[in-house]
């Protein structure tokens, strides 16, 4: 409940800084950590429960620090949320195919060092694995506080009020009229 004060010079775009920007770094911060209390943005973390279907544990608590010693947060989080969505759907691919013979998609081990060498790589994988879909459910968390309506709203008039026209190209004073 603090004011800010922000002032500019002539030469600076005074509109951008009252524009909500959808990256995913900003995204994140922006609708998760006011309101739902999920990003720490003191301790920059993520927290979510994580329901695994399957699993003994059906609802576990997890954390994830988002900071540049996270890959794929420090390689996300400047990305438009559309584009995060589809890297990660691409990331999540890459994976399941590096590892498909410890799912049992390809040739199984013959020997003893295939075998502690497929073993010897399941915990990386695991690791790989929580990490991606901590991410996927940050993005379906943005997502859906930003479908909720009013952060739509507010971006699309946002847009118009900035460019001077609709999403159809017609100047929004037409509308008015």
């Amino acid at each position: 409940n603090k004011s800010q004060l922000i002032i500019l010079d002539r030469g600076f775009d005074p509109i951008s800084p009252f524009l909500h920007e959808l990256t995913f770094q900003a995204m994140a911060y922006d609708l998760l950590s006011a309101a739902s209390g999920k990003i720490d943005a003191v301790k920059n973390t993520y927290t979510f429960d994580s329901n695994r279907e399957g699993s003994l544990d059906d609802n576990t608590r997890k954390e994830i620090i988002l900071d540049a010693s996270n890959e794929v947060w420090n390689e996300l989080r400047h990305d438009h949320i559309s584009t995060v969505l589809h890297r990660l759907n691409e990331k999540t691919a890459a994976l399941m195919t590096k590892y498909a013979n410890l799912r049992g998609n390809k040739d199984t081990p013959t020997n003893v060092h295939d075998m502690k060498s497929m073993i010897n790589k399941m915990p990386k994988y695991k690791r790989e694995e929580a990490n991606l879909n901590s991410f996927v459910k940050l993005a379906e968390d943005c997502m859906t506080a930003y479908n909720s309506g009013t952060v739509e709203t507010a971006v699309k008039l946002e847009q118009d009020m900035s460019t001077g026209f609709d999403s159809n190209g017609r100047p929004i004073g037409e509308r008015f009229m």
